[in-house]
């Protein structure tokens, strides 16, 4: 699972916050999960969010992408564990 990058180094919480922040400083926003998740229900809200980019701003995008999550995967880890930091338009 991709987010194993960072949870890797939760043995130092504040890590996570200082990887969030560095990234905004380099880009205007970034989708985050807030805890392990399944590959195959990720990478369907991923496409989702990126295919909603063409007519929705990120943060109407990213839950246009979890409301088409939730329909196509029922567990609530699917989707809710992903938030947008930093520019949501």
């Amino acid at each position: 699972m991709s987010e194993q990058t960072i949870t890797a180094r939760e043995r130092d919480p504040d890590r996570k916050v200082y990887i969030s922040h560095r990234t905004n400083l380099q880009k205007p926003s970034v989708i985050s999960s807030l805890w392990m998740v399944e590959d195959e229900s990720t990478a369907y809200l991923m496409q989702e969010f990126y295919k909603n980019l063409n007519t929705y701003d990120k943060a109407q995008s990213l839950k246009k992408a979890q409301i088409a999550t939730r329909d196509k995967y029922k567990t609530l880890s699917s989707r809710a564990s992903f938030v947008l930091i930093g520019d949501g338009d």
